[in-house]
């Protein structure tokens, strides 16, 4: 079955069945899958209306927000998954940061950013934007440490280890 007869089908469900929770989850997933964020806004917050309980929905559903670039909406249901359940929430901390980060809340966004080790990403922008909000939060031997690590990755090509040692 393909992809858009599955989606037929689980429409077909939910039509049939409004409150056929694993039709709305299924296809909720199903579209996130596909990056049609827009598309699974509905599914997916209907899936949170009938199981309030399920942090994964609140997550995915944060994460549709998120990439919707509906940074207040993203935090309200991320941070709802974390009240849920923080281990089976993944990373909506991470998110949460970023969108309280796009929002222009750095102060807030840092509590979510900062590690609870030294960091010790390989992405460069993920690195400047720990780094960011370290700054914001006047931490800066922290601030320092972040831009200089992705200041390293962008110029010499090498990966820095957490230990200094490059691969």
């Amino acid at each position: 079955m393909t992809p858009e007869e599955l989606k037929a089908r689980l429409r077909a469900r939910i039509r049939r069945k409004h409150f056929d929770l694993a039709a709305h989850e299924e296809l909720g997933r199903l579209l996130f899958g596909q990056g049609r964020f827009s598309e699974a806004v509905n599914p997916l917050k209907r899936a949170c209306e009938l199981a309030p309980e399920s942090c994964q929905n609140h997550v995915l559903l944060g994460k549709c927000f998120y990439e919707l670039q509906k940074f207040d909406e993203a935090v309200v249901s991320l941070c709802y998954a974390r009240y849920l359940d923080r281990e089976q929430s993944g990373d909506a901390k991470q998110f949460i940061g970023l969108s309280l980060q796009q929002l222009g809340r750095h102060s807030e966004a840092a509590s979510y950013l900062i590690l609870d080790e030294p960091p010790i990403a390989d992405d460069p922008i993920e690195l400047f934007n720990i780094g960011k909000a370290h700054f914001e939060e006047s931490r800066l031997i922290e601030a320092e440490q972040c831009f200089e690590r992705a200041s390293a990755l962008t110029s010499t090509g090498t990966t820095p280890t957490a230990r200094g040692a490059t691969t």
